[in-house]
């Protein structure tokens, strides 16, 4: 007799634990665009993440990969758009809000820098270069002593960090 199913049946273990999966399309453009960011060829990532959202509005890593792009090429209003997207999708992204602040720190914006910061410690509270950045942005506002509290507080995450000793001054 002759087997009319035989790949079909070998093939079925497989699909059903995991080793086999159709591709995900969304996946597969933001898997291309985060090795584009890594190469440094950021429109060809942006493109990447662009599709991605295209295909899935509501996939937060695509915005954040995106963002990431912007950020890399100067565009720093673009950036924050996608960071901005991102926090509506996922409020819990601790990294979201540290990315924002990072951009919000080149523009001179220190006030949301530091409420970014702030946001990226209240979720993540091991983050030292959250705490490394605040303390930057207290310092360029004067307030030495936020300062200097925030950068021992990274020290302590982070003891082998030179920036934060550069920083703090010692």
């Amino acid at each position: 007799m002759k087997k009319v199913f035989p790949l079909a049946l070998s093939v079925l273990p497989l699909l059903l634990f995991g080793c086999l999966q159709p591709t995900n399309p969304v996946l597969e453009y933001t898997k291309r665009g985060f090795g584009m960011n890594e190469q440094r060829r950021y429109d060809n990532a942006i493109t990447e993440f662009t599709k991605a959202i295209e295909l899935d509005s509501k996939f937060t890593q695509a915005y954040i990969g995106r963002g990431i792009a912007f950020d890399e090429k100067g565009e720093f209003d673009k950036a924050i758009g996608d960071y901005n997207k991102a926090i509506e999708l996922d409020s819990k992204g601790a990294l979201t809000y540290y990315n924002r602040g990072c951009v919000y720190d080149k523009k001179g914006e220190y006030g949301k820098a530091i409420a970014d910061y702030t946001k990226a410690i209240e979720l993540n509270p091991k983050d030292a270069l959250a705490y490394t950045n605040r303390g930057y942005d207290y310092n360029v506002k004067f307030e030495y002593d936020r300062a200097i509290a925030d950068y021992n507080k990274a020290i302590e995450l982070d003891p082998k960090s030179a920036l934060t000793y550069n920083n703090r001054g010692h």
